[in-house]
């Protein structure tokens, strides 16, 4: 977990994206009231996500203190969740660290490197 965590941005990304296609779920944290948490960046509010509940709990503090990993299964993740986040023109901050905000990225970009992963490992059985 350590040596994932200390990897950039852009490597955390690609892991990210390929440990979601095989376990074929994705993790954010809520806090005590069910809403899930964002933070801003680059001028944006930004909803995190990581590839492993671990990773996620790493990250509750500093304002997340009172929060828990929450599962999002992957499909939900693909057509509910980066829609919703597009729609209301948020980023995805992909794998955060206590130390880095993660990779910031459209979410339409994250759909498309899901559904590239996807296609690969699984072929158009999606």
């Amino acid at each position: 977990m350590q040596s994932v965590s200390r990897l950039d941005a852009g490597a955390r990304l690609k892991h990210f994206i390929k440990r979601v296609a095989d376990w074929q779920e994705v993790w954010t944290l809520r806090d005590a009231e069910g809403r899930a948490v964002s933070l801003a960046a680059a001028g944006k509010e930004a909803a995190p996500f990581w590839p492993h509940p671990a990773y996620a709990s790493a990250c509750a503090k500093a304002g997340w203190e009172n929060c828990e990993p929450q599962p999002i299964e992957l499909h939900a993740f693909m057509e509910q969740w980066l829609p919703d986040l597009a729609q209301g023109k948020q980023l995805a901050a992909v794998f955060p660290t206590p130390d880095s905000e993660g990779a910031l990225l459209a979410p339409e970009l994250v759909l498309q490197e899901l559904v590239a992963e996807c296609r690969e490992s699984y072929g158009d059985d999606l």
